[in-house]
């Protein structure tokens, strides 16, 4: 495992993600943070695009996966982002990926709710 990362931090979305009938139906902002672990030395090296990964274009997929089809739980979303990351960039060995849902339906007053999953590309 190498410990070359690449950080998304603050990548918004608006879904309609939650348990509650009225997260589903009005939708909320969610945030998400990911570390992408993978080999940058090649990339270091030639100054090749090529020999990395494209980070604009995973910040448009978790974008896409914030804003697709609703799940009950933001760990479910979570974890549904972390594994289409690794099906889709054999490069990257493991993603750590936090969701953020600042206006979770709590009632005392909170600054965030996140839930962070770590996974890793299996052999």
């Amino acid at each position: 495992m190498t410990n070359d990362r690449i950080a998304l931090t603050g990548i918004k979305g608006f879904g309609h993600h939650g348990v509650l009938e009225e997260e589903k139906r009005n939708g909320q902002p969610f945030v998400v943070d990911a570390v992408l672990h993978l080999d940058l030395a090649p990339a270091a090296r030639t100054d090749e695009l090529t020999e990395t990964v494209h980070y604009g274009e995973i910040a448009e997929l978790i974008h896409a996966e914030i804003e697709s089809k609703p799940v009950d739980l933001i760990e479910t979303l979570a974890d549904r982002t972390a594994r289409l990351i690794l099906e889709r960039y054999p490069a990257i060995q493991l993603v750590e990926l936090t969701v953020n849902k600042p206006q979770a339906p709590i009632t005392v007053p909170f600054g965030n709710v996140a839930v962070t999953v770590t996974r890793e590309r299996t052999p």
